[in-house]
């Protein structure tokens, strides 16, 4: 299985060339795939979202737990976890954490550096918010940092709204200083 570190070095092109080309012009989103977790991608799923809490922040002890048993935390609460897959490299992930009074929590979104900005972050929202409706739910919320400029504008394209925490304050990360909401 390919990691973080190896999707970093690799591409799906033959050269430099064609990187530098790839990377001007992309290919379609048609090409981005959207999977299901599978106890494989555990530890992508974590280094994914290492890769970008490490370059904005510092881990939090919930990450640590979150990120290195996603089975218990996402999956075994009724959440769900899903994986951007390009050229048969795993290059994105978020997931639904299923919460018994709030609902679910759009968490743990990341896109490998190499591959930001070719709307995979977009397509991953979506299928999240295509899940999320399709069990009936009339929204969700997410936690995030108003600092990650290009997320706090991809969740305002998609309808949430910035509103306050319930409680005054996120009661898991320091670091969430934006609590935002969606309606259906």
């Amino acid at each position: 299985m390919k990691t973080v570190d190896t999707l970093a070095r690799e591409d799906c092109t033959e050269d430099f060339d064609t990187l530098v080309s790839t990377r001007a012009h992309p290919r379609p989103l048609e090409a981005v795939e959207i999977i299901d977790y599978a106890p494989q991608y555990k530890e992508v799923f974590k280094q994914l979202n290492l890769e970008w809490i490490e370059y904005y922040f510092s881990v939090e002890e919930i990450d640590n737990a979150m990120l290195s048993d996603p089975e218990k935390y996402y999956l075994q609460s009724g959440g769900y976890i899903f994986f951007a897959r390009y050229c048969e490299q795993i290059v994105g992930t978020c997931a639904l954490l299923k919460h018994q009074e709030q609902g679910f929590e759009l968490s743990k979104m990341g896109v490998t550096r190499y591959h930001r900005g070719m709307g995979i972050g977009k397509k991953l929202v979506a299928t999240a918010l295509q899940k999320v409706r399709s069990l009936g739910e009339k929204g969700l919320f997410l936690e995030t940092n108003s600092k990650l400029l290009p997320a706090m504008f991809l969740y305002k394209k998609f309808g949430f709204r910035e509103t306050a925490f319930p409680r005054g304050h996120s009661q898991r990360y320091q670091r969430a200083d934006t609590y935002m909401v969606l309606e259906f």
